[in-house]
């Protein structure tokens, strides 16, 4: 089962205005709510009828790398930033170990303009995480249809997809009324009714349950009756698209026009075309990150939450976004070699997180990839280097506008533990053309090495 809904303030509970000042357009369902999600919800309210927000699903293990690809492949990123909690082992790309990420990443996401949506692919009871999408489950020695030929609607219903309307309500009462969890705006997501035992009212709880309505929608079937049926069921609530294969057309909109938002899935976005995109995202109605409208419709969204309002201005001079390639006549690298140096950098600068992948000559096999975040707000960053565990801190230098890193890592040798230090400084040269990067480390016998890397900007 699954079950969707909005961050009102990306797991921050704080109140921050008095919930008299905000025009609500209509109550969540739970009277609780915070000022923050209340003022979310009536910007749904505010936005239905005459706009609908892009959106785009994210693996959970991959932060906002689906939202950064979509950015730079439709050239506006979406206004919403959704992902899921997660079911997988560790490595998978659906890992249920990313939680404490997700959570960073939203927070991140949430400050820096995007509105946060969370689903959760709940496990089924009879089994335990991690699970792949679909467990293995023993099926009845009876065929479906079998059954279904001997039961009348009512009974299949609840064999088909048993106590799904009270699964839903228990997990609604056991995060609002055990875990008071105030902050969120409850949305209801339901796949299209493939036949006429799964139509949408055989499966909803209640308005008393949600606040918005949304349906799942691949292979472009945007089915009228489909809307029809969602609208009439809301009884005035707002109705969005929690999942979609590719967004609606314009043509579609004008005949459902209620739509408030659309989530592209995770690895989708290449199932429309650029051109296709870019008349959607061209159109009035259809609002980005980039449009002067979405900083409007935020605006008393942004002041519920405390946050300043759109259009944010970067707090870095430079942006280190581009493609590096390593130039070793220019770099100087003392006693050693250029093993280990990437070869070429690929970097996305998206503020204060800086996403980098490193691609490195292998002497007997094909290249390496490595993928590294460097986030310049301080906090401890974790990988592996050597099969050996690495902590890294950044930070932004506004004097020398330039980054600098510090890490430790920890070598096991023949039993003996070994903490290697080194320093990074990366900086811009000849107006962005080039970038150093200054090392410092310790060997393993306690010597230093300083090393001055240089990467030329590539045009490509």
């Amino acid at each position: 089962m699954k079950y969707r809904s909005f961050f009102g303030r990306a797991l921050i509970i704080a109140v921050v205005a008095n919930i008299s000042n905000l025009a609500i357009a209509s109550d969540p369902v739970n009277p609780k709510t915070t000022p923050e999600a209340r003022a979310l919800l009536d910007l749904i309210y505010r936005i239905s009828g005459k706009y609908t927000l892009t959106g785009q699903h994210n693996y959970p293990d991959t932060r906002d790398r689906n939202s950064r690809f979509a950015a730079k492949y439709i050239g506006q990123s979406p206004a919403i930033w959704s992902t899921d909690m997660g079911f997988a082992k560790d490595g998978d790309k659906d890992s249920y170990l990313a939680r404490p990420d997700i959570v960073k990443e939203a927070i991140r996401q949430h400050k820096k303009g995007s509105i946060i949506t969370i689903c959760w692919h709940a496990v089924p009871p009879t089994a335990k995480e991690p699970v792949t999408f679909q467990p293995n489950r023993p099926m009845p020695s009876d065929s479906l249809a079998t059954v279904q030929g001997r039961l009348p609607d009512e009974q299949f219903k609840e064999v088909l997809t048993p106590g799904t309307v009270d699964l839903y309500k228990q997990l609604y009462d056991r995060l609002v009324n055990y875990h008071k969890l105030n902050n969120l705006i409850w949305v209801w997501s339901v796949d299209r009714p493939s036949t006429p035992i799964r139509k949408f009212s055989n499966f909803y709880p209640g308005n008393e349950y949600l606040d918005i309505l949304s349906l799942d929608v691949y292979g472009n079937d945007f089915n009228q009756a489909y809307y029809d049926s969602l609208t009439v069921l809301s009884k005035g609530k707002p109705v969005a698209l929690g999942e979609v294969g590719n967004p609606p057309a314009i043509d579609i909109l004008k005949n459902q026009p209620k739509w408030a938002y659309w989530v592209i899935w995770a690895d989708m976005v290449r199932n429309l075309s650029v051109k296709k995109h870019h008349e959607l995202v061209s159109n009035q109605r259809i609002l980005s990150q980039e449009d002067t409208a979405y900083w409007q419709v935020m605006a008393p969204f942004r002041k519920a939450c405390g946050l300043p309002l759109l259009p944010l201005k970067s707090k870095y001079t430079v942006n280190f976004s581009g493609t590096w390639k390593f130039n070793e006549a220019k770099s100087e690298l003392g006693n050693s070699g250029p093993a280990n140096v990437p070869y070429e950098m690929k970097i996305d600068q998206d503020d204060d997180l800086i996403h980098v992948n490193k691609y490195t000559t292998v002497e007997y096999g094909d290249d390496q990839l490595t993928n590294d975040d460097i986030s310049l707000d301080g906090t401890e960053m974790k990988s592996r280097i050597f099969n050996s565990p690495r902590v890294s801190k950044a930070s932004w230098d506004a004097v020398s506008n330039s980054i600098k890193i510090s890490s430790t890592v920890k070598f096991d040798r023949d039993g003996r533990s070994i903490e290697m230090k080194s320093s990074e400084e990366w900086s811009l040269l000849e107006k962005g053309k080039i970038l150093k990067i200054v090392q410092v480390s310790t060997g393993f016998r306690g010597e230093k090495n300083n090393v001055s890397l240089i990467f030329s900007r590539s045009s490509e």
